[in-house]
């Protein structure tokens, strides 16, 4: 995580999956899933440290 000059965070998340079919699932139709996601996982954070949270998720398919 990174610390912002205005007191908030930054934190950067890659997500991996096995393959190619499960990032559809997990990004959603229109990102919906994957911005539930988020949505949810910034507040619990932002809860948990008391500060304010930039979190930004990516899905990516882990080769091999």
């Amino acid at each position: 995580w990174q610390e912002r000059k205005d007191g908030s965070v930054r934190i950067d998340q890659m997500i991996y999956v096995a393959r190619d079919g499960h990032k559809g699932i997990v990004l959603g139709k229109g990102g919906e899933t994957i911005k539930a996601v988020s949505q949810a996982a910034r507040a619990e954070i932002a809860e948990f440290i008391g500060r304010p949270v930039h979190l930004f998720l990516q899905v990516k398919v882990r080769p091999g």
